[in-house]
């Protein structure tokens, strides 16, 4: 089968993992990938098939250029990467004869006409009930995200005087990065990492203000970090520590859960749909004494940690693999084309 994807962004976030993963796992199929904004995941890409770095006029708007690659490479299938609030021009006039797949990235109701895919892809029931809410009779599933662990699992239960915390996430608002450093302010002999990239800048500079008004000694924050970096953050991290909000569906948990960590976030969006075995510790989301009391909780029990990150992974291996993810997606192109 010969598939084009347009996951857009080339940077370390949703879009690349969630085309990634099942782009690596379709090798033995003719793959191409388009994208307008450079960075890392454009050579992962590379080593499975053509990579084309187009600039756009407007947001997501390739112009005449993806006509232009359509006709040369005569995929069967297109499939496209979006948060859903956008609405890039250039989906429209695509060819009948190619089947039409979106994957809808964010939670928020959608700012695109649906009808203009032959199938939309939610990577959970909370981003598809959002989405759609004002819209009827749309073709959709909800096919949740897998990932390859980067590492050997090897379980080693924690032997350490003091827990650490830790997340790896952008700097913005929606990650309640600030909520993770109010627990980092009760438990001063806990180190608290944080890793990622800004894209906030202002939230990042409230991050810095609050950490130094506090004299936080106990928190160490990371910026641009390779993937060497991320991992040799994860190997510190005992507990992933991810309050978050309006998350479509969560990566980075997602991550955790798979090296084996316990994980505690708030229980609103997608999050709980990955607690198949109360297998996360999640709190009301915004409640900041709840959060800090099961943060204080799991800072004094070397058990409870052991063994809710040996059910995460086991979590991880019954449902979220990237092979299962990336076989779900397949027989997804494969019914719709054999429906030609």
């Amino acid at each position: 089968m010969d598939i084009l994807h347009v996951p857009n962004f080339y940077n370390p976030g949703g879009s690349a993992k969630a085309c990634h993963e099942i782009a690596y796992n379709l090798r033995e199929h003719n793959q191409q990938f388009i994208g307008c904004v450079n960075g890392s995941y454009r050579y992962k890409f590379m080593d499975i098939g053509q990579s084309h770095l187009f600039d756009t006029i407007g947001p997501f708007d390739y112009g005449d250029r993806i006509h232009e690659l359509i006709k040369y490479f005569k995929p069967d299938v297109i499939h496209v990467y979006i948060p859903g609030h956008e609405s890039p021009s250039y989906f429209k006039d695509l060819p009948e004869n190619l089947v039409k797949v979106c994957t809808v990235l964010c939670g928020q109701e959608i700012g695109f006409d649906p009808l203009t895919f032959d199938h939309l892809i939610f990577p959970s029931e909370y981003n598809r009930d959002l989405s759609l809410s004002n819209i009827q009779n749309i073709n959709s599933s909800v096919i949740r995200y897998g990932s390859t662990c980067p590492i050997e699992y090897n379980y080693t239960p924690i032997e350490k005087e003091h827990i650490v915390f830790g997340r790896v996430t952008a700097f913005c608002s929606s990650k309640k990065i600030l909520d993770t450093l109010q627990c980092a302010l009760k438990l001063r002999d806990n180190t608290f990492l944080i890793g990622g990239e800004v894209q906030d800048k202002n939230y990042y500079r409230e991050i810095v203000n609050f950490i130094r008004d506090n004299k936080l000694e106990n928190v160490e924050i990371y910026l641009n970090m390779s993937d060497e970096m991320r991992e040799s953050i994860y190997e510190r991290i005992d507990v992933l520590h991810y309050p978050t909000t309006n998350e479509a569906f969560c990566f980075s948990i997602l991550e955790g859960m798979e090296r084996g960590l316990s994980v505690i976030s708030y229980d609103n969006s997608a999050i709980p749909e990955l607690n198949h075995k109360d297998n996360l510790v999640l709190v009301e989301d915004g409640d900041i004494d709840q959060l800090v009391n099961e943060t204080t909780r799991l800072s004094e029990s070397k058990d409870d940690c052991n063994r809710l990150g040996k059910l995460n992974r086991s979590v991880y291996e019954e449902f979220y693999t990237s092979q299962r993810y990336s076989g779900d997606v397949l027989d997804l192109y494969e019914r719709l084309y054999d429906e030609r």
